[in-house]
Formats: C-alpha cells, sequence, structure tokens
C-alpha cells in the first residue's frame, strides 16, 4: 500500500497547490517554530485551526520549501485516506464493491479534486469522520475507543466533529446502562474522550492569544472568500445564500441522483430502525441496522451547517464534503433491494444520467488540474522570487512590505507565500491594488497589476512576479 501511495504522490504533486488557508497555516508554523507569535486578529487573515498550526510547526524546522513540499504531500495521502475511508464505510454498510464503487463515483466528482489539489482541511476532517463511522459499524464494542480518537483528531481540524463526539457518546451510555455485551466502559473515559477537542482548542485560543473563545470571535460573518476572517467561500449572508451553498455543498459534488438516491435510503434506514428498535426490545442481542447510523451521521452534519447559518457565521460547501461522501456511499445501499421493481428503476435512471454526466466531469477535472499546475507553477516562481538574496536584503532595509495584485484575495494568498522566505508575520505585509511605491516602501506585484510610479524603478522579475523597493 505504501509504494502505490507514493507513486501517486509522486504524480499529482505538481497539480497540488495548497490553498491560501494552508499558506497562513505554514506562514503561522515558521513564526511559532522561531518562538514569536503571530497576529492571528489581523485583517483579511484565516480562522486557525490547531493542527494544521501543529503540523506546520512541527514541519517548520524543515525550511520553507520543504515544509512545503512535505505538507503537499501530507494532503495528498489525506485524499487517498478519504477515499479509503469511503471504501471502508462502503465495505462496513454491506460489501467491498459497494466501497469500490462509491469512490470511484467520488474520484469522478470534479469539485472533490478541486478540494484535493488545493489541499483544503475539509479531506482530512472527513476522512476522519467517516473512518470513525466505518469502525463504529464494524464492531461498535471492540472499536468505539478508536473511533472517539479519531473524531477528536476531526475536532481539532473543524468543530463538527465535537458535536458527532458527544452524540456518540451519549449513544454509547445508553447502550452501556442497557447492559449491552461488551460495553463496559467508564464513564469518565467516555467523558474525557468527547470533549477532548473543544478542551484542547480553547487551550490552544489561551495559550496563544490569552483568550479561550479567540477563534469565534475572529470569525467575522462579514468576510467571504478564502483567506478571509471565516477561512470559508462564504460568509454571513441571506437565507438563499445559506441555501445555495448546501445545494453546491451536496448536490453540487455528487450530483442530483446521488443526492436524491441518498435521501432516499436515510429515510427508508431511519424508518428502519424506529421498526428495528421496537423488535430489539424483545431481542436485545440482534444488531442495529448500520445504514441507520449513518443516517443520523449525515443529518448532525448537516445540522450543524443550519446551525451556522442560524448564527450567520461563514459557510463554504466544502464544511459538507463527509456528508456528500457519506450520502453517496448511503446511496448505494439501495442495491441490497434491488428485488423492488421502484428501487431497480430509479438506480438505473440515476446510473445513466451520471453515465451522462461523465465526459463532462472528466472535461471538468481536467480544466481543474491544469488550472491547479499552473497555479502550483506560479507559487513556486513566487517563492524562489521572495528566496533571492537581493530581495531579501532589500526587504530586511525597507520600513514596509507590500503585496499587489488585481485581486485582493490572491493578494491576501501570495503574502502569505512570502512571508516564511522573509521570516515576517503575513499580517505584516500590506496589501495593495497598485505598485506605487514611496519611500521604505518594498512590493511584491503580480504581473498585469498596476504599475503606476514602478514604472520609473528597476523591478526584479522571475516569471509572472516582480519586486521592487525604494529604500
Amino acid at each position: 500500500m505504501v509504494l502505490p501511495a507514493a507513486v501517486f504522490a509522486a504524480i499529482v504533486f505538481p497539480y497540488v497547490a495548497p490553498s491560501g488557508d494552508a499558506r497562513f497555516a505554514l506562514a503561522w508554523g515558521d513564526l511559532l517554530a522561531s518562538g514569536e507569535t503571530p497576529d492571528f486578529t489581523a485583517e483579511g487573515v484565516p480562522v486557525k485551526h490547531p493542527l494544521e498550526i501543529a503540523i506546520t510547526t512541527v514541519l517548520a524546522p524543515l525550511g520553507p520549501k520543504a515544509a512545503l513540499d512535505v505538507y503537499t504531500v501530507l494532503s495528498i495521502f489525506a485524499f487517498l485516506g478519504l477515499l479509503y475511508a469511503v471504501f471502508r464505510l462502503g465495505r462496513a454498510l454491506w460489501s467491498p464493491a459497494l466501497g469500490l464503487v462509491a469512490v470511484a463515483l467520488l474520484v469522478t466528482r470534479p469539485d472533490l479534486i478541486l478540494y484535493g489539489t488545493n489541499a483544503y482541511r475539509d479531506v482530512p476532517f472527513a476522512a476522519l469522520v467517516l473512518l470513525a463511522a466505518a469502525l463504529t459499524i464494524e464492531s461498535t464494542p471492540r472499536n468505539w475507543r478508536k473511533a472517539l480518537v479519531l473524531l477528536a483528531v476531526a475536532g481539532l481540524i473543524r468543530p463538527e466533529a465535537w458535536a458527532l463526539s458527544i452524540l456518540y457518546a451519549g449513544w454509547l451510555e445508553l447502550r452501556r446502562r442497557r447492559g449491552e455485551e461488551g460495553l463496559e466502559i467508564a464513564p469518565l473515559s467516555l467523558a474525557v474522550l468527547a470533549f477532548a477537542a473543544p478542551v484542547l482548542w480553547a487551550l490552544f485560543d489561551l495559550v496563544l492569544t490569552g483568550d479561550v473563545l479567540n477563534t469565534y470571535r475572529s470569525t467575522d460573518p462579514s468576510e467571504t472568500g478564502e483567506g478571509g476572517g471565516g477561512g470559508g467561500d462564504g460568509g454571513g449572508g441571506s437565507g438563499d445564500f445559506y441555501l445555495r451553498t448546501l445545494e453546491n455543498g451536496i448536490p453540487g459534488l455528487i450530483g442530483w441522483p446521488l443526492t436524491v438516491l441518498g435521501a432516499a435510503a436515510g429515510i427508508l434506514a431511519l424508518w428502519m430502525r424506529r421498526e428495528h428498535a421496537a423488535h430489539r426490545k424483545t431481542h436485545p442481542a440482534d444488531p442495529e441496522d448500520p445504514t441507520g447510523t449513518v443516517a443520523l451521521m449525515i443529518a448532525a452534519l448537516v445540522a450543524f451547517y443550519l446551525g451556522l447559518a442560524i448564527l450567520s457565521l461563514p459557510v463554504s460547501p466544502r464544511f459538507l464534503l463527509a456528508a456528500a461522501a457519506a450520502l453517496a456511499t448511503l446511496a448505494l445501499t439501495l442495491l441490497a433491494l434491488r428485488h423492488l421493481p421502484a428501487v431497480a428503476v430509479a438506480l438505473a435512471v440515476g446510473a445513466a444520467a451520471m453515465l451522462i454526466a461523465l465526459p463532462g466531469d472528466v472535461s471538468e477535472i481536467s480544466d481543474v488540474l491544469t488550472i491547479q499546475h499552473d497555479r502550483h507553477t506560479r507559487e513556486a516562481d513566487l517563492s524562489d522570487l521572495a528566496a533571492q538574496d537581493r530581495v531579501e536584503q532589500a526587504a530586511d532595509a525597507c520600513e514596509r512590505l507590500g503585496f499587489a495584485a488585481a485581486s485582493g484575495s490572491f493578494a491576501n494568498r501570495g503574502r502569505a507565500i512570502v512571508a516564511p522566505q522573509l521570516e515576517v508575520d503575513p499580517a505584516t505585509i500590506r496589501l495593495r491594488r497598485v505598485v506605487a511605491p514611496k519611500e521604505g516602501d518594498a512590493i511584491f506585484f503580480l504581473k498585469g497589476t498596476r504599475r503606476v510610479e514602478a514604472k520609473q524603478l528597476r523591478a526584479i522579475r522571475l516569471g509572472r512576479w516582480g519586486f521592487v523597493s525604494r529604500c
């Protein structure tokens, strides 16, 4: 397994360009490793996430380039981990064949490829959550502790896992009180594992900022776009905005056929679970229906998303990746009911719709890979430019550092890219819309940005990037 994964990582490496949030995490990790505390509350910086910051801090001694390369490889392994978790979930629900079909369906989804090639943190989060669900289905008595540990780790990436951990621990406690065989669990152990992630996140905030609620306070609903205050692609908008994000997060990722079939399978599973619960009162040894467990997990994840909407907090379709992948896998469990004519017709129609859409999906994936390869190359040039001795010397000599690009979000990403090379906090690099250096200014800029007074200055160039200074 290791060798094929390494070969895959080597092949796709040039197509992965870590997101702006990941770039900020790498810059922050570099500062923390050198004993400095970054400004986590500055305008335009994303929300910090403990596990991501811990990883980048450990990688920082390798140097900016090596740290980025290792982070990129880890993100590729996380993508493979998601596919493995989907396979395990499908296998646990019905059979290995179902797991393989679920994986095949997901790897043809353009949005999933986009998330993977941007190294979004939502990919490892979904992998951990789905693997925890698979372990629970395979054997609750044997795997409950492993599942809670996975959810605790996921809870250091995204807070949705907090709700899942607490709900799962409560469910285990109810089963323990019923005297279920194999569930001799100490309530204290359950409580520690269930609340580990939120407590560790609060301590992380307290140590770095002095405020246990700093992450919540720094999540600005008005911020939109990657690298904004919410670290997501959306902000606090109207109900229509949240509904569109919900639609993009599930049907947009897995398609309407799988969404409808998955919803039908989930409703059927919950109805059967209720019927089975009554039967278990007289036959307690009967196992619970695993599809009902997955349906409840999906419902919890969607409910958490709706909670963010109610609180007017930033949301993104990516936040629903785990729910969408689980729903697609759940839809395939209808294959077990293929003897029912209505189910057979629905599956046939769904399969036909996905096959018709497949050429378009493949073309879109090709476009995504082309764009990401170009971004990978372009951002490598920017890092190399910032690493040049004369650029570093000029930046050290200047009072102010700036980054200019026509797009504010791209400039925000850019300042996080150059910060580790210059050993500065990205928040100290000012965002600029034009290249108009005054005395004491040093400015990075993207080709095509309005240059104004920089026309009279000699710029250091590399690829599509330039650097000017007046110091």
